[in-house]
């Protein structure tokens, strides 16, 4: 349990464990329907949520924060656009 939270504690690791959860989840196809790239958001939630359950103490650098929403609001645009 101490390597887990120790690993939850590293930015950047959190960091690219959420964007490869929400990947691994968004290509999950169910009836022909998927999340996406939405997955990464909602996955980025749950972390979110376990934070404040647990007192788990991770966080993004705030810059890494700003460029992902963009580009999470960006890609979403383009799926939708067409």
């Amino acid at each position: 349990m101490e390597l887990i939270t120790e690993l939850l504690t590293k930015d950047y690791f959190v960091l690219f464990l959420v964007i490869g959860l929400g990947t691994a989840i968004g290509n999950v196809r169910v009836k022909g329907i998927s999340f996406d790239t939405s997955a990464v958001i909602f996955v980025a939630i749950f972390f979110g949520y376990l934070y404040n359950l647990y007192g788990v103490n991770f966080s993004i650098p705030p810059i890494i924060q700003s460029v992902g929403l963009v580009l999470f609001i960006y890609t979403i645009g383009m799926q939708a656009g067409p």
